[in-house]
């Protein structure tokens, strides 16, 4: 009996006793991470896209210039994330096919996977809050009054300094 515990104790530590060690389910995990994300960028690229064509559509380049910058970063963010979860994929297709134990295997799956998630997180909002940016300059350039500008108001006057007297006190 005891031999039997012993050899079930033995088998439990080999299996992993439930670590993280399924290649299978980490891969996928960190496939899945990818690949949610792509959706992500192409919505914010058709943002981009159209917001710039606005902005080309306006009469004053003035008026795109801090719009087109805006969203220019917001376009640079979405092309490194683009960049990065190309590497990222290569690199999930490497780790599986490594020679190693499958739980350090499995381990380095799940490390990619909170790199990549990570670094989605951060580009996406940077670009999303470029993108709203952008947004934001261009509805104030097409909603802002044609009419030309108000006068400076005038300058003030200035102070005259009050009556001096000769010392004496004042009489009543």
């Amino acid at each position: 009996m005891k031999q039997h515990l012993a050899l079930i104790v033995v088998l439990a530590a080999a299996v992993g006793c439930g670590r993280p060690n399924d290649v299978a389910r980490a891969q996928a995990e960190a496939e899945g991470v990818v690949n949610r994300a792509k959706p992500e960028v192409a919505e914010l690229e058709h943002r981009v896209s159209i917001l710039s064509m606005r902005g080309a559509k306006l009469t004053s380049a003035a008026d795109y210039k801090l719009a087109g910058a805006t969203l220019g970063e917001a376009q640079h963010e979405l092309d490194t994330l683009k960049a990065e979860l190309g590497k990222r994929s290569g690199e999930i297709a490497k780790a599986a096919a490594e020679q190693e134990e499958p739980r350090v295997i499995a381990e380095h799956l799940q490390a990619i996977t909170d790199n990549t998630r990570e670094s989605v997180r951060t580009h996406l909002a940077v670009a999303a809050t470029d993108v709203t940016t952008g947004e934001t300059w261009l509805v104030r350039a097409v909603e802002a009054p044609t009419a030309p500008p108000m006068p400076p108001p005038p300058a003030p006057e200035t102070p005259t300094a009050p009556p001096t007297t000769d010392g004496a006190s004042p009489t009543r």
